[in-house]
C-alpha cells in the first residue's frame, strides 16, 4: 500500500474538523505511570474542554472512564489505575475547532531505580478522518533502537484502535550497523477493539543478537490496522535491575513517501549540550529515511553515508545534512539522541529530527516539570535558518494543579549566547507555592525568537530522562 505524507499539511495544522483530539499510554506492570495534561488548550488557544479517560485492560476491555475538568488548576495528573497492565486513553472534547486531533499529553514512568517519559504517540482516529481518507493505519513503523545487551528486554507497545484487526502476516525488518537488514514474518493475532499489542523481540526472532554482531542495530515493524495512528512505545528494560526507559516510534520513510526539500541551506540537527557532560553520549541517525546518499558535517566530522549511523558526541552539538548528489534533501530525516549519567544504568533516548528554512518558526513551547525529581530546561538556537532579532524576549509560565492562575517570568537578551546550557526550575520559579515537591507541573515558554528547541529534564538518582517540549 503506498502512503504519502504530506509535511506541509502537518506544518500548516491542516486536519479538518477536529471537535476531539485524544492519545492512548501504555500503563506497564509494577511501573508507576502518571499521566500529566496541561490546559493548554486554554492558555495556548483561549478554549476550553473537558477530557475523558478510558481505562482498560490489555484485551480491550473497558474498565473505567473518568471526567476530569480542569476546574481546580491548570494540571491533571493521575496516577492511580484500576488495571495491573493495560492502556489509559485521553480525549479532550470541545464545541470549537482544536485543529490537531492529537493531544498534547505526556506519561512519567517511574521504577525505584529509574524514571522515563515521553509524550504522546499513539491513538484512535476520529471517524471525521477516516472519512475523510486523512488517516495513516498502515502500520511502517521504525526508528527502533536495538540494545544487544544481554539483560535488556526490546519491546514495542502498539494500541489497536475501535475496530477488530484480523488475524496478519507482519514483517520485522532487522538492521545491523553495516546496513544490512534481515527480513523476518511473523503473525500477529486477531486484535480486538482497543487490544494493547506487545512486540517482544526475542520472541519474534530469537537469534536478532547474532544478528547484531554484538552491537546495537535498528527494528522496523510493518503490519495493518483499521483505524488506529501506528506509532510505537519503545520500551528498555533491565531484566535484573528493573531499570527501564522509553520513547516512540517513527514512520518508516523508506516506505512512506514524504515532501522534500531544495533550499540554500542545509538542514540542522542540535542536542542539549549536557549529553557532552555525562559518560555516555552519541547521536543516532536512524537508518529508514527516503533513499539516498547524504553528507553529514560537525566540526571536524564529515560523513557520507546512506545507511543509519551512531555518532560519538563530544563538545560538538549540531550536524548539518546534505544531498551528496546535490538534488533535495527529504523534510523528515528522524534523528536522536542517546545518553546516561554511569554505565550501571540504561541510557535515556529521545527523537528529534532535522530542521531546514522550510520548517515555520516556533514562538510557544510547553513542557512537563517537577521539583520532585530535578527538573532543568535546556534550550538550542538555529539562528542558521532563523533571523535573530536585536533584543530577544522569552516569556516562562508555570502552571500548577492546584492553581487557576500561572507566575510568570521575563527574560530580556541581546543575543543567545545569554541563554546558559541549562536552567533549573526551581531557580527560574525560586520559592513559589506553585511548585511542590510531589506533583507535575508545566512550563511554558514564549519567544519573539522562533528558532528555539526546548527540553525538559528529570533526575531520579542515577536515572535521567529529557524530553523535547511541545
Amino acid at each position: 500500500m503506498s502512503v504519502k505524507l504530506d509535511q506541509n499539511k502537518n506544518y500548516k495544522a491542516q486536519f479538518g474538523a477536529v471537535f476531539r483530539s485524544s492519545a492512548i499510554f501504555y500503563i506497564p506492570k509494577s511501573v508507576q505511570t502518571t499521566v500529566s495534561v496541561s490546559n493548554y488548550w486554554q492558555f495556548k488557544n483561549k478554549t476550553n474542554v473537558g477530557l475523558l479517560f478510558s481505562v482498560r485492560d490489555l484485551e480491550g476491555n473497558l474498565i473505567e472512564r473518568r471526567e476530569r475538568y480542569f476546574h481546580q488548576g491548570l494540571v491533571i495528573n493521575e496516577g492511580k489505575w484500576p488495571v495491573s497492565e493495560g492502556s489509559v486513553e485521553i480525549e479532550a472534547f470541545s464545541n470549537i475547532n482544536l485543529r490537531i486531533p492529537y493531544a498534547a499529553v505526556m506519561v512519567v514512568y517511574e521504577t525505584p531505580i529509574s524514571i522515563t517519559m515521553v509524550h504522546s504517540y499513539g491513538r484512535n482516529h476520529n471517524l471525521l478522518e477516516i472519512e475523510d481518507k486523512n488517516f495513516i493505519t498502515s502500520g511502517r513503523e521504525s526508528c527502533w533502537t536495538v540494545r544487544h545487551d544481554s539483560n535488556i528486554s526490546n519491546k514495542a507497545v502498539f494500541h489497536n484502535g475501535h475496530l477488530k484487526t484480523n488475524k496478519q502476516c507482519a514483517k520485522l525488518i532487522l538492521t545491523n550497523i553495516k546496513g544490512e537488514d534481515k527480513l523476518i514474518e511473523f503473525t500477529i493475532p486477531s486484535l480486538s477493539p482497543y487490544e494493547t499489542y506487545i512486540f517482544e523481540l526475542s520472541e519474534i526472532y530469537s537469534n536478532y543478537k547474532k544478528w547484531l554482531n554484538k552491537k546495537n542495530g535498528w527494528a522496523t515493524v510493518h503490519f495493518e490496522n483499521l483505524t488506529a495512528f501506528t506509532r510505537l512505545l519503545i520500551i528498555w528494560i533491565n531484566k535484573e535491575s528493573g531499570d527501564m526507559q522509553v520513547t516512540h516510534s517513527n514512520f518508516d520513510y523508506s516506505s512512506i513517501d514524504t515532501n522534500t526539500i531544495k533550499g540554500n541551506k542545509p538542514a540542522i540537527m542540535k542536542w542539549p549540550s549536557i549529553i557532552c557532560n555525562y559518560e555516555y553520549g552519541e547521536v543516532v541517525v536512524y537508518p529508514k529515511f527516503l533513499k539516498g546518499t547524504y553528507k553529514i558535517v560537525s566540526n571536524e566530522y564529515e560523513k557520507e553515508t546512506n545507511k543509519g549511523i551512531f555518532i560519538q558526541v563530544d563538545k560538538k552539538i549540531k550536524l548539518e545534512f546534505f544531498p551528496s548528489d546535490k538534488k533535495a534533501i527529504p523534510s523528515r530525516i528522524v534523528t536522536g539522541f542517546i545518553c546516561k549519567k554511569n554505565s550501571n544504568i540504561l541510557p535515556l533516548e529521545c527523537s528529534l529530527g532535522i530542521v531546514h528554512e522550510k520548517r515555520p518558526p516556533k514562538s510557544f513551547h510547553w513542557a512537563v516539570v517537577s521539583k520532585k525529581f530535578k527538573s532543568q530546561l535546556f534550550f538550542n538556537a538555529y539562528p542558521e535558518i532563523y533571523e535573530v532579532p536585536k533584543n530577544i524576549l522569552l516569556v516562562f509560565r508555570l502552571y500548577s494543579p492546584f492553581k487557576l492562575d500561572y507566575i510568570e517570568k521575563s527574560i530580556n537578551i541581546s543575543k543567545l549566547e545569554e541563554i546558559p546550557d541549562g536552567v533549573f526550575i526551581s531557580e527560574l520559579f525560586n520559592d513559589t507555592e506553585y511548585l511542590d515537591n510531589e506533583n507535575y507541573c508545566y512550563v511554558s515558554m514564549y519567544s519573539n525568537y522562533g528558532g528555539w528547541f526546548m527540553y525538559s529534564s528529570m533526575i531520579k538518582k542515577k536515572s535521567m530522562t529529557i524530553e523535547h517540549s511541545f
